[in-house]
């Protein structure tokens, strides 16, 4: 079985819940979106995005079957809002690469603190994040999953319409 990796964009996934009982009862429908990655044939890796449409959190590895039932893909959320935020990711981490490798530690402390979403101005607001050391390890690392994630290779695109084709017919 090969361990190829696809990426198909996002997806988003419904969650209906009833609360009460009888005339009392309320229903409720909340929708969330995740960034999907197929590994081999049948497994899933479900991310999902945060509130700048980024990739963030817990990865779920799910089957197909799961998949096809719960998950409904999501056309043009990936070019119009997913793909747009990873280039800005991209380019605050290129910055602060960049400043890095000129020695201007403090504009690179603010502009990776601005790709990780945080406030250098405001440490309070950053509670809970432990110390990250600057290396060019982890520069190499960072860089390598967001070409993984932005993907913009053609070829992506027409494996993401085979996906969408396969999933209506099923």
């Amino acid at each position: 079985m090969s361990q190829e990796i696809k990426v198909l964009g996002v997806y988003s996934q419904n969650i209906k819940t009833r609360i009460g009982a009888g005339t009392t009862s309320q229903k409720s429908e909340h929708k969330t979106y995740h960034y999907v990655i197929r590994v081999g044939y049948s497994k899933y890796h479900v991310q999902p995005l945060n509130e700048q449409d980024i990739p963030s959190g817990m990865i779920s590895v799910i089957s197909e079957k799961d998949f096809i039932a719960q998950f409904s893909p999501e056309l043009y959320y990936y070019q119009r809002k997913t793909l747009p935020a990873l280039k800005t990711l991209q380019a605050k981490i290129a910055k602060g690469e960049d400043a890095f490798e000129k020695g201007n530690l403090d504009d690179a402390e603010h502009a990776f603190a601005g790709a990780l979403l945080l406030d250098p101005n405001n440490p309070k607001a950053n509670l809970g994040m432990g110390t990250v050391q600057c290396t060019k390890e982890n520069f190499d690392k960072l860089t390598e999953i967001i070409q993984v994630l932005l993907n913009l290779d053609a070829v992506f695109l027409e494996e993401q319409r085979q996906e969408f084709n396969l999933f209506a017919i099923v």
